[in-house]
């Protein structure tokens, strides 16, 4: 019986070590997501090498106010002036210093704004400044892929502060084509058709997975953007899924549906 017991005991205090670990695991996961190198101060010059040549750069920002509420925050590499952001509300993520790509020698400054969020690179002397409009923020990003993720903010948007992926590779910076789903109020709403649509198997598929007749309901989940071509994923209660060409993926396409407003279930 005292052999049982304390085999149970230790079973159980087996089963409590391995479920800390993987807390402990996951919280480190969840905190790298968005740690970086360095939160910069305003008005404090550090030094970091930013393209890998050994040789430190000298970084500072500062904010120059335009009245009480708002200001606009300018980035300076080596005394000189290199960009800015304009904001109304300060924190301690404003600029920040990040290797968003493990993979090559340089890192990258990522300064937050009201509407607009930047990527800064530099290469001896030379700047690459990537300008995200309508952003809410870092998302997340991914060191072993360089794919970086930004919140962003649309009116009336389908994927209301849904978010978008951007790939950082040396001193490139492009776009991902698809903006995935966030809000999820919005992912609930139902649209009915006000007319006959075409709802294709992908964005890059000419092929039809299935027809929307009008008067039909459905809901939207993702977007699709890649140069000219923009699409609306969606799906049936029933489970059935396509894309919908539309013009512009920021707000919900009116002439073709409207919203009724009700959730899903």
């Amino acid at each position: 019986m005292k052999l049982s017991l304390k085999k149970f005991l230790s079973s159980i205090l087996v089963l409590m070590m391995t479920i800390s670990v993987f807390a402990i695991f996951e919280t480190t996961e969840a905190n790298a997501a968005t740690s970086c190198i360095k939160k910069l101060s305003e008005g404090v010059t550090y030094s970091y090498d930013l393209d890998g040549n050994k040789s430190k750069e000298k970084i500072k920002f500062i904010r120059v106010w335009e009245d009480s509420k708002n200001f606009t925050t300018k980035l300076y590499i080596n005394n000189k002036y290199v960009t800015s952001v304009e904001d109304w509300y300060y924190d301690s993520n404003d600029v920040r210093i990040f290797d968003f790509y493990s993979k090559d020698k340089s890192k990258e400054i990522y300064l937050e704004g009201r509407d607009i969020n930047k990527i800064v690179k530099y290469n001896k002397g030379k700047y690459t400044i990537y300008t995200i409009t309508d952003a809410f923020g870092l998302n997340s990003y991914n060191s072993k892929t360089g794919i970086v993720k930004v919140y962003r903010e649309f009116d009336d948007a389908i994927l209301y502060n849904g978010y978008s992926e951007y790939k950082v590779s040396g001193y490139s910076i492009t776009k991902q084509p698809i903006n995935y789903g966030g809000n999820a109020d919005m992912l609930t709403m139902r649209y009915k058709a006000l007319k006959t649509i075409k709802a294709y198997k992908s964005p890059t598929s000419p092929k039809v997975a299935y027809t929307i007749k009008k008067g039909d309901i459905v809901y939207m989940h993702a977007t699709y953007v890649k140069g000219s071509k923009k699409y609306i994923g969606v799906h049936t209660k029933s489970g059935k899924e396509g894309w919908v060409k539309v013009s512009s993926v920021t707000k919900v396409p009116t002439s073709i549906f409207k919203n009724i407003g009700y959730p899903m279930y």
